[in-house]
């Protein structure tokens, strides 16, 4: 598996307990970390960050900035 792949795989590990709410603030975390990823980093983090190349750590973005709208959406319609 492609790491930017294996990077996506891994984020939704545990989704189906989590609430939309929950998903999107993932989603956002991870949108802070990609955005700078030295001072996000968690040096107890399991997932191996340092393997992703720019372009890798580019199409992530691309892939959760698609994501997020609709976790927000969702999050919004579960609260009503």
């Amino acid at each position: 598996m492609q790491p930017v792949n294996e990077f996506l795989h891994c984020m939704r590990d545990g989704w189906d307990r989590l609430t939309a709410a929950q998903r999107a603030e993932r989603v956002r975390q991870d949108l802070l970390f990609i955005a700078d990823p030295v001072t996000h980093l968690e040096w107890n983090d399991p997932l191996a960050f340092a393997d992703l190349t720019l372009g890798e750590l580019h199409h992530a973005r691309a892939v959760l900035l698609r994501l997020l709208p609709h976790l927000v959406a969702a999050a919004r319609a579960e609260q009503s």
